[in-house]
């Protein structure tokens, strides 16, 4: 009997999942009314069609990460729907689960986004990245991201015209919708929203926020993260903001330990490109272990 499943992508983030299963004998399928469909697969919980399709023919759902950072708007912000089961990247997720008290079962998986390498020192920084908080689909970026864009922005381009070292700024969207105002010597180009890697292998400092930023920790690269001591968000409109409850409760487990709005620019730049046991630890914690894709598999079947 052929195994069927239904695996929804975000962003390519689902590539390895859709590997795994294939490698195990199953045929992926978009169809959720398909006969015989075991499981749905999906980043997300909140695809009010998906869910109500899944209950009413009792097949069970799974999740597999919507972004690198552990899904912490489940703590007051985002409502957790009924699934079998969620699997995350790094022990640090499922760590944080428990301590929002997150309803259902999780099991950690491996670092499914990218390769994990060691941490690459530079003696020489030549070319910073700069990866904004981009909008979401609908456009919309709340006040506080487009306040983080715009003041990490003006501290590095001070900081490249004091130094000589050249920036470029990863933008997704409008300017405008980012928040931002460059100064006329600054380089800009376009990203887009695939996980891609490229622009990280091509620049020698990464200074970004959530997912981009993990998978630059992920490779290896000097990173330095922004606005890391303010609380995590969420919400498409004004009226739906909403900060997460019980930040005090996890925020030294999740803060980064490097934030470009915190000290000095210079020295934290220095410290990025030096490597440090504080970077490595929370590395450990949240990017974890690669992908094990047959245990992947395994785990899922369990629930079966």
């Amino acid at each position: 009997m052929m195994k069927l499943c239904s695996v929804t992508d975000h962003q390519n983030k689902s590539l390895a999942y859709r590997d795994a299963l294939s490698k195990a004998g199953y045929v992926i399928t978009d169809r959720l009314h398909s006969q015989g469909l075991r499981f749905i697969l999906s980043d997300a919980d909140w695809r009010t069609w998906m869910m109500e399709t899944a209950r009413s023919r009792n097949i069970p759902v799974f999740l597999y990460p919507h972004a690198a950072r552990p899904m912490v708007q489940y703590d007051g912000c985002v409502k957790p729907n009924s699934v079998t089961a969620m699997f995350t990247q790094a022990p640090g997720g499922k760590e944080l689960m428990k301590i929002i008290g997150y309803p259902y079962p999780v099991e950690v998986t491996g670092w499914a986004y990218s390769e994990i390498r060691p941490f690459q020192k530079v003696k020489k920084v030549k070319r910073i990245l700069f990866a904004p908080i981009h909008p979401n689909g609908n456009g919309y970026l709340n006040k506080v991201d487009k306040d983080l864009n715009q003041r990490t922005l003006e501290r590095l381009e001070a900081y490249c015209r004091e130094t000589g070292t050249e920036l470029s700024v990863r933008l997704v969207g409008d300017p405008k919708n980012n928040g931002l105002s460059f100064h006329k010597k600054t380089k800009v180009h376009s990203g887009k929203k695939n996980n891609s890697t490229a622009d990280i292998e091509n620049a020698d400092v990464i200074i970004a926020h959530q997912t981009f930023a993990y998978l630059s920790v992920a490779l290896g690269k000097p990173t330095v993260m922004m606005g890391e001591d303010v609380p995590p968000r969420s919400g498409n409109s004004e009226e739906g903001f909403c900060y997460v409850k019980h930040w005090e409760a996890y925020k030294d487990i999740l803060m980064f330990p490097l934030d470009i709005l915190q000290g000095d620019t210079e020295n934290v730049i220095q410290k990025a490109c030096e490597g440090s046991g504080a970077v490595e630890d929370w590395k450990a914690r949240f990017i974890g272990e690669p992908f094990n894709g047959p245990a992947f598999v395994k785990t899922l079947e369990s629930y079966l």
